[in-house]
């Protein structure tokens, strides 16, 4: 093999695992099946999906964002008659810059969702559950619960998609330029963002009108507060005059 066959050979296999690496995840199936004890809805992706999750409670229903996805699928709404579960939908998601699954449901019920080679696993119970007390308007985290499991993610676009879906105000300064892999199952969602930012060495600062600014770790901000340490040398001790 000669040398300039040798550097267009590893010239096509570099781009080629460029291509891969670019390569869009798909929902290429969504199944609604009955359990001994619930319903499982199952999403068949390509690639590995990188997923977020949330309640929503009027209505009912468990959403399910994926990153960067497209469809491929035949129909974008699943019926089902396995209670708690009516539909299944699928949707284009401007949150996640990709797909959102909506799973429709008569009532909140206990859940789990978990990922495993390409397949989003959404497990629900057959017991209503009580809705949430509803939160501090005060405190937009209150109440609010996150399921999270992204690899090798831009920490912008996941910020984003947080932002849209539990409504908060978050912005995030040019110098935010992290990939973070973070796995969170059902957190509550400021410890789940207090996570995912230490992932990606960066810190949030929030302000009395409930903007929340997203920053590296080592930048600091006006009305960040610090604590510091002093010490104070040649300090005479003086008696306490009653």
């Amino acid at each position: 093999m000669t040398r300039k066959t040798a550097i267009t050979f590893l010239a096509v296999v570099g781009l080629c695992s460029v291509l891969l690496a670019q390569e869009q995840v798909s929902v290429t199936d969504v199944a609604v099946d009955k359990l001994l004890e619930g319903v499982r809805v199952t999403i068949a992706c390509t690639g590995n999906p990188n997923v977020s999750s949330f309640l929503s409670t009027d209505p009912p229903a468990l959403v399910v964002d994926i990153m960067g996805a497209a469809s491929k699928l035949k129909q974008g709404r699943i019926e089902s008659t396995h209670y708690p579960v009516t539909a299944v939908t699928v949707d284009p998601s401007e949150a996640a810059a990709g797909l959102r699954v909506t799973i429709r449901l008569r009532d909140l019920v206990e859940h789990k969702v978990t990922t495993e080679n390409g397949l989003v696993v959404v497990d629900l119970g057959t017991r209503p559950i009580s809705p949430a007390p509803v939160p501090d308007r005060k405190d937009p985290f209150a109440g609010k619960r996150l399921t999270l499991y992204v690899k090798d993610a831009d920490l912008v676009d996941v910020l984003r998609m947080i932002s849209s879906q539990f409504d908060l105000n978050l912005l995030a300064t040019q110098d935010v330029k992290s990939v973070i892999t973070v796995r969170l199952s059902d957190v509550p969602l400021r410890m789940g963002l207090d996570a995912l930012l230490k992932a990606g060495l960066c810190n949030m600062v929030e302000d009395k009108e409930g903007i929340i600014v997203v920053k590296p770790e080592k930048k600091q901000m006006y009305g960040e507060t610090h604590s510091r340490v002093f010490e104070l040398d040649n300090v005479e001790d003086r008696k306490s005059v009653v």
